[in-house]
């Protein structure tokens, strides 16, 4: 993940902020876009913790089915919030998630948490990692606004989050995932089966 990490730093923090029409694609980077979304029945959460020499926090990310999201009714949202712990002697530059290859996303903050709002967002040439960067950091004792991902796929796996000033540290998050997972295509794959014999069924 440090590659990706220096790459997206590069995209926060040297780059102009452009403008993109809801959609953030891979090489891009611009102003947050603004969401009020909802972590209300969220799909999955998990929480953790981390710590660098300089830096340490805690963070928690959900997973939301979003009927408002900005591709599709129902496709999912990934959403952070990051606190940077008061005994941090340095702040956190940036936060980076993934993987998202593949698919559409669109990156901004979710002020319905409250809290610091990242100045830029970015997403690596290969379209994997989205970062958000905070421009003078997320000091100590500051917490994140909810930093939201829209995505145009309905699954999720698990994945990485990193925390950044200079270099990374990481934790456990999730992913988006552009095809169903395996059980769930076994799932859907007997409920056809089953499907298809009740129908022979019925002409005989």
């Amino acid at each position: 993940m440090a590659a990706a990490s220096k790459a997206i730093l590069s995209l926060l923090f040297l780059c102009p902020v452009l403008a993109w029409a809801g959609d953030l694609p891979p090489g891009g980077s611009g102003s947050p876009t603004i969401f009020t979304t909802s972590v209300a029945g969220a799909l999955a959460t998990t929480s953790g913790t981390f710590s660098s020499p300089a830096f340490s926090g805690s963070f928690t990310e959900w997973v939301v089915a979003d009927p408002a999201n900005t591709f599709c009714a129902g496709c999912l949202d990934f959403i952070i919030e990051v606190s940077n712990n008061g005994s941090s002697t340095d702040s956190i530059e940036g936060v980076i998630a993934g993987s998202f290859a593949g698919l559409l996303t669109s990156a901004g903050e979710d002020s319905l948490l409250g809290g610091v709002a990242p100045a830029k967002v970015a997403r690596r040439a290969s379209g994997g990692a989205v970062g958000f960067g905070f421009g003078v950091g997320l000091l100590a004792g500051q917490t994140s606004e909810a930093l939201e991902i829209e995505t145009n796929t309905r699954y999720y796996q698990k994945g990485t989050i990193s925390f950044t000033h200079g270099d990374a540290v990481s934790a456990p998050g999730f992913s988006a995932d552009a095809v169903p997972e395996p059980a769930s295509l076994v799932l859907m794959g007997t409920g056809l089966l089953a499907l298809g014999a009740w129908l022979r069924r019925r002409r005989a």
